[in-house]
């Protein structure tokens, strides 16, 4: 995996909106993660899945308080398919993302609100991918 210090050079223009936790991994508002997402894929990075992260004061909450108790809110378990070419697989995988993210509805009871709530995405390069799934 990439170290924090490269970590931070891969989002240029999108490192100033983003939310990093203690271990290097970044996290943005609905509308930078969709642009996030844009630069992963033009960058050959396939996207594994997201998170939903309530960020209240500087900590992290993985789940969203609801009238009802608590729910987790992301989307996961993308894997390349059998034959599928790296560059097919980033395409389909970003578009896969970005189609759960944008449909995404944040629900109606949630007790916070949606504007403390911050992307997280699960990205690799392919020799990441491939030390990953060839086990």
């Amino acid at each position: 995996m990439q170290s924090d210090k490269s970590r931070m050079k891969m989002f240029p223009d999108l490192n100033r909106f983003a939310f990093v936790n203690r271990d290097g991994e970044f996290a943005w508002k609905r509308e930078h993660t969709l642009k996030a997402l844009e630069w992963l894929r033009n960058n050959s990075f396939a996207t594994l899945g997201w998170e939903a992260w309530i960020i209240e004061g500087g900590t992290i909450i993985g789940f969203i308080k609801t009238s009802r108790g608590s729910e987790t809110h992301g989307y996961a378990g993308i894997v390349k398919e059998s034959g599928e070419t790296w560059p097919d697989f980033v395409k389909r995988s970003s578009e896969e993302i970005t189609g759960t993210l944008t449909q995404d509805k944040w629900p109606a009871d949630a007790l916070v609100p949606e504007s403390n709530v911050y992307f997280n995405i699960t990205y690799v390069n392919q020799g990441e991918y491939l030390s990953l799934y060839s086990r």
